[in-house]
């Protein structure tokens, strides 16, 4: 059954009347009700798109200190092994 209130500020009025004549078996959706849905949805899905984002960026950060630190290590060690073979200090720096 489809009830229409003659305004907005009706809805609530019409909303007890039914509550009243048929009880609260029966269920009553109002376009309030549809909203406050949607705004539960919508808040639940950013928070689901926060999180997903969240992790991408705590992955990336990972990866590229990852990625530094083996680079470094990789020169540091080349750098020894050219001071261990007596290698000049401007070539070490020209390297």
């Amino acid at each position: 059954m489809v009830v229409v209130a003659q305004s907005a500020d009706q809805v609530g009025v019409v909303q007890q009347e039914i509550t009243s004549l048929y009880g609260i078996n029966i269920g009553i959706i109002t376009p309030r009700a549809i909203l406050q849905a949607r705004e539960r949805f919508v808040s639940g899905n950013n928070s689901f798109i926060q999180s997903v984002a969240f992790i991408a960026l705590l992955v990336v950060a990972v990866g590229i200190i990852t990625t530094l630190y083996t680079s470094v290590n990789e020169i540091v060690h080349e750098i020894v092994l050219m001071k261990a073979i007596a290698a000049q200090k401007s070539f070490i720096l020209y390297f």
